[in-house]
């Protein structure tokens, strides 16, 4: 089963969905795209949390993948700011201990 084929076979709503995936020291391909977060999104219960995971160089793409897919928004729509709200959803880059992007949290509907 694939990745995306397995998002879809849950038919569950949940609270919080943590992303925590490598191939190598990337996330793989399929599960860095707004389709797969879109996915995500519509699993999540209203409010609920998506949290992803990443290397610390890649937090910026998150930022702009997530607030595409809980926005419907636009995948190249800027989001180079650490801590942006757009239209009721937040979007936030939590650093480690060494100062370094880690984990990108966004927020759903209410």
């Amino acid at each position: 089963m694939g990745i995306i084929s397995g998002v879809n076979a849950v038919d569950r709503k949940y609270d919080v969905i943590m992303v925590d995936a490598y191939q190598d020291i990337t996330i793989p391909f399929q599960m860095s795209s707004v389709e797969f977060f879109t996915l995500v999104r519509d699993h999540l219960a209203p409010g609920g949390v998506i949290a992803v995971e990443h290397g610390c160089e890649q937090g910026e793409a998150v930022r702009k993948i997530l607030s595409a897919a809980l926005e419907k928004a636009d995948a190249e729509a800027e989001a180079s700011v650490e801590d942006r709200t757009i239209s009721g959803t937040k979007v936030i880059t939590i650093k480690d201990y060494g100062n370094n992007d880690r984990v990108t949290c966004g927020r759903g509907e209410k």
